[in-house]
């Protein structure tokens, strides 16, 4: 690969975000204002009751949501737009480039490095159906097949949505070199599809020539998947000796715009913990309108858990529900701050 094929760039660790940049009519996101009933509806009690609870909770997805999208913003992320906390939506929009960012900002969050790192383990789940769930971590058990040990994960988030084609993005935080190495890919069509595990093997390949002094070569299937209207891009996490200098980045068609998908479950986290500050002692419960379809465990109306183990077990399996229930709790706690 020459100089004028492959793209280099050098991004800025911008990954602090103020509340003060929220939208300032997050509580009405959906375009609707809630009313609280005056009891003249001639509507039964228990179904007045039941459509102020979906109202409320519509209101507090739109909150969140609004959120979600009010803090991509902040961290310069300007080709993403989510429409879905869980990604399992085709209206959501993201590139590589806001993938590295995302990613960078979990860097730069403490707790969120330990949820998307968290091994393959046991919860407990309370409430009527209490039950013990073994739960793998998805991305780490892929990469210590595909990438380890050559590259080592230290965590990621990885999703796919199969419509009229194959879509597939994926962030990964990996060790080359002795470096921290973030990885950010998004495919299109099958073959990139299944191969996104290679590609990211040889972007790492890439990273470690660049560290080694020498030229970059651009493997097949990452030329595939660019070819196939994808894009990639990679940068060493500074280290914080080094905080405030220069990334150095390789990226080719970094703003390709594609489904985020699952990967949108790390900017639910990102935002889940910027109003939980003790996760252990926060719980959340299912709710029927939470349970959706896709991957992950069954979820059941009434299961328990407490916030710890939910970001965990939506992060390390992509568990649609869950990425709806952390949504709703803490929807509604943006609409109880009116932020």
């Amino acid at each position: 690969m020459n100089a004028r094929q492959l793209r280099h760039t050098n991004l800025f660790a911008a990954v602090l975000w103020t509340a003060t940049a929220m939208l300032a009519a997050v509580a009405t996101a959906d375009g609707e204002t809630m009313k609280p009933s005056n009891g003249q509806t001639g509507k039964p009690a228990a179904a007045t009751s039941a459509q102020s609870g979906a109202t409320l909770q519509k209101k507090a997805r739109g909150a969140f949501l609004a959120y979600m999208n009010g803090k991509a913003r902040g961290f310069g992320m300007t080709g993403t737009h989510y429409a879905s906390p869980s990604g399992l939506t085709q209206s959501s929009r993201s590139t590589p480039q806001d993938g590295l960012k995302l990613g960078l900002a979990v860097t730069a969050c403490p707790e969120a490095l330990k949820v998307w790192s968290t091994p393959s383990r046991d919860f407990s789940i309370q409430g009527p159906n209490a039950r013990t769930l073994p739960v793998k971590n998805l991305v780490l058990v892929a990469a210590e097949k595909k990438l380890a040990p050559d590259y080592p994960c230290l965590g990621g988030k990885g999703g796919s949505l199969i419509y009229s084609d194959h879509h597939r993005a994926q962030i990964l935080l990996v060790e080359v070199r002795g470096m921290r190495v973030l990885l950010s890919l998004m495919a299109f069509g099958k073959p990139n599809f299944d191969n996104i595990y290679k590609s990211a093997r040889e972007l790492c390949d890439m990273m470690a020539a660049l560290h080694d002094g020498k030229e970059p070569q651009e493997g097949p299937n990452l030329q595939a998947l660019v070819e196939g209207q994808g894009g990639y891009a990679a940068c060493a996490v500074p280290s914080e000796a080094d905080a405030g200098g220069l990334l150095r980045t390789l990226a080719k068609s970094p703003t390709a715009s594609r489904y985020p998908a699952s990967t949108s479950k790390v900017m639910t986290m990102l935002c889940a913990l910027d109003f939980v500050k003790d996760t252990e002692a926060a719980t959340v419960t299912v709710a029927k309108s939470d349970i959706s379809e896709g991957s992950g465990s069954t979820f059941l109306e009434g299961d328990e858990l407490t916030m710890h183990d939910a970001l965990r077990i939506m992060m390390m399996e992509s568990s649609n529900s869950l990425a709806n229930t952390v949504a709703r709790t803490v929807g509604r706690m943006i609409l109880a701050q009116g932020k």
